[in-house]
């Protein structure tokens, strides 16, 4: 399942309580529910990388779960925030 993102979350970092200057992805509970159903992995692009990355719906999922890496956007959708530096290059 592809996925493009304009920008990461720059200072998830702060939120989150991860090393200083990690971005986070932001990535809709219900998108990653799909790839779960689906056994999809997650192709990544973020405009402001040249790489796609890549990772399991299930782990991003088992990630965020575990740990409450979730934000509540303005627009009343959940985000799961995964720390970018888990993402794999593609």
């Amino acid at each position: 399942m592809k996925i493009y993102i304009k920008e990461p979350f720059w200072s998830a970092w702060k939120k989150f309580g991860w090393d200083k200057g990690i971005p986070g992805v932001g990535l809709d509970v219900n998108t990653v529910q799909q790839a779960v159903n689906r056994k999809e992995d997650l192709e990544i692009s973020l405009y402001t990388y040249p790489e796609t990355f890549i990772i399991s719906g299930e782990l991003v999922q088992s990630i965020c779960e575990s740990n409450h890496y979730i934000h509540h956007a303005k627009n009343n959708t959940t985000l799961y925030i995964i720390p970018k530096n888990i993402l794999k290059i593609k």
